[in-house]
C-alpha cells in the first residue's frame, strides 16, 4: 500500500478531448489533498455524444427534445480541464462506435512509465483488463443507478420516472478480473419534481469520492472497501415513447407546483414528548402503535421545540431542547422540567448570536450544534455561559448533530457536515481522552445514505449490542428514525446495519420524527413535527428567494 509520505500518482480516462464540469471537480478534489499528482489524461477518439449517435434514430422525437433542452445538468457541460492543463495527453484507440477501447504498445508503455497508483475512468466501457498491471490500485469507475452509464441514460431520470424515493451510486474498482469491488456507495434522495436537480445533487457528492478514498489511504495506508461487488449494469435502456414522456412531463409540472406550495405555504413545526416505554421497545416499532405520547403545549404557531435530550437534576427530570422562533429566525437551547408544569415558560440555557440546536448532553456538559462557528464545543452548564468561545473545543468542523460516545476505552464523535450534505453523510472522529487530540476516521464519510446516516440521538445498548439512532430523510427532512446496530467500531473500520424504522407515533404531529433519547429505564423522549402554514416562515422563504441571502442558519429541508 501507499505510505503516507509518498505522492499518490493517478491518471484519468475520459470520453472525448474535454472533461465535463463534474469530472473536472473530481480531479480538483483529489489534487487539493496535496501529495497527489495527475500524471496522464487518456481520452477516447470520439466524444460521448457522437459515440451515442447511432442509437438516436430509434428514439422518439419527444425523447430527443427532452434530452437536448429539458435535461441539462450543469455538471455535464463540457469545459476545458483547468486542473489538467499541463498534463500529458494520450489517445485510446476506438475499435467500434459503441464499444471496445484499445491501447497500442506505445501508449501502454507511456502509461506504464507513469507508475500510476490508480486511474479514474469516466467512460462506460469496462477497462479493468485493458489497464491490468498499469495501476497499483486498479481502475476506479462510477456507476449511477442500475443502468450502464452512457449518453442515452440520463442520471436520475428513471428513478424520477418510476417515483422511486431513492437513487443509488457507487465508486468501484476494476482489476484484471470480471469482478468489481465497491469502494464507496451512496443512497440519495430522489428529487421527484426534477431529474436534473436530482442528478446535480448526486454529481456534487460523488465528485468527492476518489478524494475520500485517497485521504483514507494517506491516513491509514489501506484501501477503503465496502466488501460488496458491483451488480452487473443493465445495458439496454428503452426511452419512453412520445405519449408516455408527455404524460411524465405533466406529472413533473404537478410535482413542481406541490414543491413550491410546500416551500412557501408550509413550514415545519416541531414538538417533543415522552413515551412511557423503554428505548429498547423502539427496536420493535409494531409494539408502539397504541403508545401514549405526553407532549407539552406550544406557546403559539411561530414557535417550536425540537432536538430534545433529558437528564436528572436534583431528583427531577429536566429536558433540554432547541427553542426556535420564526419571528427572530434563530434557535437557542432552553429547558423545561418533566412532568410538564402548566404555565412553565422555557428557561434559556445557551443563547448566542448564531443559531443553536441539538443540545447533546454529556454529564454536566452540553454539546450543541453550532456549525456556523466551524467547531464542536462542550459547555459546562454548572455555571451560566454567555460567551460561545468559552466552551471546550473538541474538533474544528462545520459539524451537524454531533453525538458523543464513550466505548471500549475511547471517545467517539459521530456527526454530519454542512459542507457535505448533512442529510447524507456520516463522519467519525475519535480520541483516547475527551481533551484529545482528536483524529478523523480514515473511512470518512463512513456512510453515505439518505436513509440512516445523519445522527438522531444518543447511542444505547441492549442485550449486549450497541445501537445508533439516525435520521431517515428519504421522503422529507426528518421524516423518520432508523435505528442501526453497530457491528464494527475501530480507529480504522466502521460497519452497522439497519434494524428498525420509526415514524411519528403522535397523531397530531404525523409528518416527522428525528431524535430519540432515553429519559430513564422506563421512558423515552422523542420529537415530531407537523406541516402547517406559518406566516413568518412564508415571509422568510420569500426573502431567501428574492435576496439569495439566508439571514439565519436553521435546519433546511
Amino acid at each position: 500500500m501507499i505510505k503516507r509520505a509518498e505522492v499518490i500518482r493517478f491518471g484519468v480516462l475520459c470520453q472525448g478531448p474535454q472533461l465535463s464540469v463534474w469530472e473536472s471537480q473530481v480531479l480538483e478534489a483529489v489534487l487539493l489533498l496535496g501529495h497527489t499528482s495527475l500524471e496522464v489524461l487518456l481520452h477516447t477518439e470520439l466524444p460521448a455524444a457522437e459515440a451515442a449517435s447511432t442509437t438516436r434514430a430509434s428514439t422518439s422525437l419527444a425523447w430527443r427534445f427532452y434530452r437536448k433542452w429539458l435535461y441539462r445538468p450543469v455538471a455535464l457541460r463540457r469545459a476545458p480541464a483547468t486542473a489538467a492543463r499541463n498534463t500529458p495527453r494520450l489517445a485510446c484507440t476506438t475499435q467500434s462506435l459503441r464499444g471496445e477501447l484499445g491501447l497500442d504498445e506505445s501508449t501502454r508503455a507511456a502509461v506504464s512509465k507513469c507508475q500510476l497508483d490508480f486511474i479514474v475512468s469516466f467512460v462506460a466501457q469496462p477497462t479493468g483488463r485493458l489497464f491490468a498491471g498499469l495501476a497499483q490500485l486498479g481502475v476506479w469507475g462510477f456507476q449511477f443507478g442500475s443502468w450502464q452509464n452512457t449518453a442515452e441514460v440520463p442520471i436520475s431520470f428513471w428513478e424520477v420516472y418510476t417515483s422511486q424515493l431513492t437513487s443509488y451510486a457507487a465508486l468501484y474498482r476494476m482489476t484484471g478480473s470480471e469482478e468489481c469491488d465497491v469502494l464507496q456507495e451512496g443512497v440519495f434522495r430522489t428529487l421527484l419534481h426534477s431529474p436534473t436537480h436530482s442528478a446535480a445533487a448526486m454529481y456534487k457528492e460523488c465528485a468527492n469520492w476518489p478524494a475520500d478514498i485517497c485521504r483514507g489511504v494517506m491516513q491509514g495506508g489501506e484501501l477503503k472497501r465496502t466488501g460488496r461487488q458491483l451488480a452487473p449494469p443493465i445495458v439496454d435502456f428503452q426511452p419512453p415513447a412520445n405519449a408516455a414522456l408527455l404524460a411524465f412531463l405533466g406529472r413533473l409540472s404537478g410535482r413542481k407546483l406541490r414543491q413550491l406550495y410546500e416551500t412557501y405555504l408550509q413550514a415545519d413545526q416541531w414538538n417533543m414528548g415522552v413515551v412511557n416505554r423503554p428505548i429498547q421497545d423502539f427496536l420493535r416499532p409494531d409494539s408502539l402503535r397504541d403508545a401514549h405520547v405526553d407532549a407539552p403545549p406550544l406557546p403559539d404557531r411561530n414557535v417550536f421545540y425540537a432536538d430534545s435530550f433529558a437528564r436528572q437534576e436534583e431528583n427531577k427530570t429536566v429536558v433540554y431542547f432547541e427553542f426556535y422562533d420564526y419571528r427572530v429566525r434563530r434557535g437557542n437551547i432552553s429547558r423545561l422540567s418533566y412532568p410538564w408544569q402548566a404555565g412553565e415558560v422555557p428557561a434559556p440555557v445557551l443563547s448566542f448570536p448564531h443559531h443553536l440546536s441539538y443540545p447533546f448532553l454529556h454529564g454536566p456538559y452540553c454539546m450543541p450544534e453550532a456549525w456556523v462557528t466551524n467547531s464542536i464545543r462542550l459547555y459546562d452548564l454548572r455555571a451560566p455561559v454567555t460567551d460561545h468561545t468559552a466552551g471546550q473545543l473538541l474538533l474544528e468542523a462545520p459539524a451537524v448533530d454531533s453525538t458523543l460516545l464513550e466505548y471500549q476505552g475511547r471517545h467517539w464523535l459521530f456527526y454530519a457536515r454542512m459542507d457535505r450534505d448533512p442529510m447524507l453523510n456520516l463522519f467519525i472522529a475519535y480520541a483516547d481522552t475527551l481533551e484529545g487530540p482528536w483524529h478523523e476516521h480514515p473511512q470518512n464519510p463512513v456512510k453515505t445514505t439518505i436513509r440512516s446516516a445523519r445522527p438522531g440521538g444518543p447511542f444505547f445498548e441492549h442485550a449486549g449490542k450497541l445501537y445508533r439512532p439516525a435520521q431517515d430523510c428519504a421522503q422529507d427532512y426528518g421524516y423518520g428514525i432508523t435505528i442501526n446496530q453497530v457491528l464494527t467500531l475501530t480507529p480504522t473500520e466502521y460497519a452497522e446495519q439497519e434494524v428498525a424504522a420509526l415514524t411519528s407515533p403522535h397523531p397530531g404531529y404525523p409528518d416527522g420524527l428525528h431524535t430519540i433519547a432515553a429519559v430513564d429505564e422506563a421512558s423515552t423522549l422523542i420529537d415530531f413535527k407537523r406541516r402547517r402554514f406559518i406566516p413568518f416562515a412564508t415571509l422568510l422563504a420569500l426573502w431567501i428567494t428574492v435576496s439569495g441571502v439566508i439571514p439565519f442558519k436553521r435546519k433546511r429541508r
